[in-house]
């Protein structure tokens, strides 16, 4: 997720970053994000967990992502 501007903060102020980005985010997003970055879940047990097509999967995660991404570069 961060870009290497971030030069001096440790893995875990990093990763602690991305985690409150990823709870920042709308539910829409969040809940996806947390299934599949946190715990780990594949994209087809998402989609069938959410019933919605693992295309919207990816569509949600890729959005989601870019979102995180972009408030991340903001703070550097």
């Amino acid at each position: 997720f961060p870009s290497h501007d971030r030069v001096g903060e440790t893995i875990d102020d990093i990763y602690e970053s991305a985690v409150e980005e990823i709870r920042s985010l709308p539910s829409l997003y969040r809940d996806i994000m947390i299934d599949r970055e946190i715990n780990g879940m594949k994209y087809k047990d998402i989609a069938e967990k959410y019933g919605i097509k693992k295309r919207s999967i990816t569509t949600r995660i890729r959005r989601a992502r870019n979102k995180i991404r972009q408030k991340m570069e903001k703070k550097t």
